[in-house]
């Protein structure tokens, strides 16, 4: 699949909605048309693999019910860790930001 302007605009609507159902922190969002990628904590001891699948569900069924479909996003989600802060900052200030498609990050003001 690939997400469009239209389905980016919606990956990044579910991720800021999602979050409040799931307790998370939502630090940032960025897509390219082939994928998209949340930086997103939490303070409690949830796996961060039942982290993963809980948000990939939500996008999931989001983007089933705004193109009236039935399928999940694929099984290659990243199974890497923020390792300390400099690991973080690189996230937030680089490798998001260098993402082709629309980006969200905590700081914009629409939040």
């Amino acid at each position: 699949m690939e997400f469009n302007d239209g389905l980016q605009d919606i990956l990044i609507d579910e991720a800021k909605t999602l979050v409040g159902f799931q307790r998370l922190r939502l630090h940032a969002v960025a897509t390219e048309p082939s994928h998209v990628d949340l930086l997103v904590s939490w303070r409690d001891e949830r796996h961060w693999k039942n982290i993963r699948d809980k948000v990939k569900e939500s996008l999931s069924r989001r983007l089933n019910r705004e193109l009236g479909r039935e399928q999940s996003l694929s099984e290659g989600a990243s199974r890497r860790h923020v390792e300390d802060q400099d690991h973080f900052n690189y996230l937030m200030y680089v490798y998001l930001p260098s993402h082709s498609g629309k980006k969200w990050f905590e700081t914009d003001s629409d939040s």
